[in-house]
């Protein structure tokens, strides 16, 4: 058992991210319907609990997935955009669906190819997206049946105490703070679920149904272990947050004073082009960001999965507890 589980996972995971940039292509594709995944999720509800809005949204929808709010609303609004427009509606829905098979089966060949990165000799990165492609149907319904079994366990727990709660405030109200306190923590579980699955099937070849059974047993058996590791993940994001806002803005600052001047010195064409190579670099640094967080976080669960499935891990609470017993025995 190592001492330092999490420290040792995000150090392979940055190595790998650091060392196989074309890996950044596959990020890219899997961040498509959020980079953030659950955390998205979780800082959403929290926001619109936090501002009065009762309702999970867009959002709800957004969990079949691995989060992506903005793709979402993206793509709704290209739908609101012409709703008569069948020829138009066809070519959006041709489009939707082909970049959710690209995401899913991204999302398999990045775990199996940071499986295999240390590997002297591995399939090349569109070998992998070719090979992922082929197992589709399975993958997506690994990310289908968790979802719905997450909705299912919502209402097997959340009605009855929504029932309880409409004595005490309005129902509407009850109903969201309910599927608020409660749905999130199973939806932040059925994400991690998810991606034990997924490794399951892309990794040890199982089906998916026996990757599924699998992915319940081993994160039963490592609950703990997996809750902390989100919780990591959770600070490097925020962290990671910081930064590209910190970046960003000293990209942005130059840009915005020499526009400002150019535009007062009457230079107004000029200004604009500036403005809008200004937007293309700061467009760029979000992409290839992005896509390097991705890989990173998909790498540091694959990290997590290749460990705790070839030896039993102790939590870090559990590590401190066996200390503090063996110190004061």
């Amino acid at each position: 058992m190592t001492q330092s589980l999490y420290r040792d996972t995000l150090k392979k995971a940055w190595n790998i991210t650091k060392n196989n940039t074309h890996l950044w292509f596959l990020g890219f594709l899997a961040a498509l319907l959020g980079n953030g995944g659950e955390y998205e999720f979780v800082i959403n509800q929290f926001n619109k609990i936090s501002s009065g809005e009762w309702g999970f949204g867009g959002s709800l929808i957004t969990t079949l997935g691995t989060g992506g709010g903005n793709f979402v609303s993206f793509i709704d609004k290209l739908f609101n955009r012409a709703p008569d427009n069948y020829i138009y509606l066809g070519v959006i829905t041709f489009i939707i669906l082909v970049i959710i098979w690209l995401v899913v089966s991204a999302q398999g060949a990045l775990i199996k190819s940071i499986a295999d990165s240390g590997k002297p000799l591995r399939p090349t990165l569109f070998e992998q997206l070719s090979a992922s492609m082929k197992s589709f149907w399975p993958l997506l319904s690994i990310f289908i049946s968790t979802r719905l079994w997450a909705l299912f366990i919502i209402m097997i727990i959340g009605l009855p105490v929504v029932g309880l709660l409409f004595y005490v405030i309005e129902p509407l109200k009850a109903f969201f703070l309910v599927l608020f306190v409660i749905g999130v923590p199973i939806f932040v579980i059925a994400s991690l679920i998810t991606k034990y699955a997924i490794a399951y099937h892309m990794i040890d070849k199982k089906r998916w149904g026996n990757a599924l059974v699998s992915a319940l047993q081993l994160f039963f058996s490592h609950w703990l272990v997996s809750l902390e590791m989100a919780f990591v993940l959770f600070i490097v994001n925020i962290l990671a947050g910081a930064g590209i806002i910190l970046l960003i803005l000293f990209i942005a600052v130059p840009f915005i004073i020499l526009v400002g001047v150019l535009t007062q010195m009457a230079y107004v064409l000029l200004a604009q082009i500036i403005l809008g190579i200004g937007m293309f670099v700061l467009f760029v640094v979000l992409i290839v960001f992005g896509s390097a967080l991705a890989t990173f976080q998909y790498a540091s669960w694959t990290q997590l999965f290749l460990s705790i499935t070839k030896n039993r891990q102790l939590s870090k609470i559990m590590r401190v507890i066996v200390g503090w017993r063996e110190k004061y025995r």
